[in-house]
């Protein structure tokens, strides 16, 4: 999830003019405190009010909202709960925002509101006949995004000359940690595949590589879903970090035929992509042109395109990390 989605509503406490309000949260029945619990109340214009409140765990009990706010009478609740926007590319990586207006009558200038809260809810309070905030933030959709851009020309496929006078440095162990990022990546770690089929012959460099996978019928193009792989020292002036990669296609037809997908992953700061030929070991080489990977996480990107129904998953064997660097 996008901390900004979180943080924009939360923002909605410091629009127009805003002074802060009494407030509290305290559980509807029993006697145990509130605990990991808070609210916050504003004044933001004249005859509107909002209300945030926030819990780091939704335990299901319910608790009872009072806040003293300048006026009594009819007013209009908006009550939001969640996280997302609507069309969000972080679908299902936090809940999505719910909206509910309600008319209700605030008495003796003290708003009260009872319910099961979830870890947001943002209410906002506009008295009867006030003419609301001049340009109130709406949350109804997600914010476009910037596409990025890739290098596509940067990625070679081979060692140049100038390596054989570099030295060699493993710098991941396939017992590395990894983490994920999105409901469609996943690792595992897996026997290396050795190839000798009378064409071809290769043995990675260690006997168990690390597998990346893609779930490729539920993408969303703007969350990059991803699996990062953390990297070590690399002492001296790195030249190059390689690795080698073996593509494999999952389909539900067994006649479903690929040949090639896009490997693109991120480091640096920087976006790369190149082509991959599936069920082949091939050598992945990036010229780091002054970018020192120690401690860095190579970000693994899903590819994207457009597949067939049957096509299930896209995966990628990875094996060798090492960079090459001068003394």
């Amino acid at each position: 999830m996008s901390a900004k989605d979180g943080l924009r509503q939360t923002a909605k406490l410091f629009e127009g003019n805003p002074h802060k309000l009494p407030a509290q949260i305290l559980p509807k029945y029993g006697e145990k405190p509130a605990i990991f619990c808070n609210c916050a109340a504003a004044y933001n214009a004249p005859g509107v009010a909002t209300i945030v409140v926030a819990k780091r765990f939704p335990i299901p009990e319910e608790s009872e909202l009072i806040a003293i706010i300048p006026w009594s009478g009819e007013t209009e609740m908006i009550i939001e709960r969640g996280f997302l926007p609507e069309n969000s590319p972080f679908a299902g990586l936090a809940s999505n925002l719910e909206r509910e207006k309600k008319e209700i009558s605030v008495t003796n200038n003290i708003f009260r509101y009872s319910s099961v809260f979830p870890e947001l809810t943002v209410i906002r309070l506009t008295r009867k006949g006030a003419k609301g905030l001049h340009n109130p933030y709406s949350s109804g959709t997600a914010i476009p995004q910037k596409q990025p851009e890739f290098d596509h020309n940067a990625i070679k496929h081979y060692l140049p000359k100038e390596a054989e006078n570099l030295k060699k440095l493993l710098v991941r162990q396939v017992n590395g940690f990894a983490t994920v990022f999105g409901q469609n990546a996943s690792f595992s770690k897996i026997p290396s595949t050795v190839v000798n089929d009378g064409i071809g012959k290769f043995s990675p460099t260690e006997k168990e590589s690390v597998c990346v996978s893609f779930r490729t019928q539920a993408t969303s193009l703007h969350r990059f879903d991803s699996v990062y792989l953390p990297l070590g020292n690399v002492p001296g002036s790195p030249r190059y970090l390689t690795f080698d990669v073996f593509p494999r296609v999952s389909s539900l037809k067994k006649n479903e035929n690929m040949s090639w997908t896009s490997l693109r992953f991120a480091l640096g700061g920087k976006l790369y992509s190149t082509s991959v030929s599936f069920n082949r070991w091939q050598k992945v080489v990036l010229p780091l042109d002054g970018i020192n990977p120690s401690w860095q996480n190579l970000r693994i990107l899903e590819p994207v395109g457009i597949f067939s129904k049957n096509i299930q998953s896209i995966s990628f064997e990875i094996n060798g990390f090492a960079a090459y660097t001068g003394q």
